[in-house]
């Protein structure tokens, strides 16, 4: 049975580094983003604000950078920001999308360890 508590995401992300594995594409259709997993051969639609994400998650290694460049797009609160940045990571890494090194990283494994 799958736990569905709320993990209450890290409210520190300095020193955490984002990058994306070789077997991922990515490609821009209608101003969204659709990844490609090259190893399973599955592609994933990425909404607006997913596809913005994945925009800084992919061309910045450092999580802290991408918080401050959302932030500066989004009319929105940090914690906000911070709550939907911590979901995207958590689904791509558990995808094998991405791969974080620092303390998020060991935040989302402990959340996916649950």
């Amino acid at each position: 049975m799958e736990n569905n508590r709320r993990i209450t995401p890290p409210t520190y992300l300095k020193g955490t580094a984002v990058s994306v594995p070789e077997h991922v594409l990515d490609q821009e259709l209608d101003g969204e983003i659709v990844l490609l997993d090259l190893k399973s051969g599955v592609y994933y639609g990425l909404n607006e604000v997913g596809s913005r994400m994945w925009t800084h998650l992919s061309t910045l290694s450092d999580l802290d950078e991408i918080m401050d460049k959302l932030l500066e797009e989004f009319d929105i609160d940090r914690a906000t920001i911070l709550n939907h940045l911590h979901d995207i990571c958590h689904q791509l890494k558990s995808l094998e999308l991405i791969t974080l090194e620092g303390e998020f990283h060991a935040q989302i494994i402990e959340a996916v360890s649950c």
